[in-house]
């Protein structure tokens, strides 16, 4: 495997372990949505709201990041694909 390969294949696990993070930000804050409704004014709204926001912020520090990455990989795949082509030989 070349460099840009073993580059690209240590990205595309980092990818798998954000795109979970984030899925677990919406999951928890679906959880919060929903105990919200199950409980009404049993719950502090005022402390969903801060919990929510700080989920909020966390998601999109990581769609950040996911996006990121995902530039680096275009970038990496596109590398690669530039120095597959110089080794190909020419037809005529």
């Amino acid at each position: 495997m070349t460099p840009h390969m073993d580059a690209y294949e240590k990205l595309v696990e980092q990818e798998d372990q954000l795109v979970k993070r984030v899925w677990i930000c919406e999951e928890t804050s679906n959880t919060i949505f929903y105990l919200l409704f199950q409980r009404g004014d049993a719950i502090s709204l005022s402390t969903c709201r801060n919990i929510l926001t700080e989920i909020q912020q966390i998601r999109e520090r990581l769609q950040n990041d996911l996006l990121n990455l995902r530039l680096e990989k275009s970038m990496l795949s596109y590398r690669h694909a530039k120095q597959q082509r110089g080794r190909e030989p020419v037809e005529e």
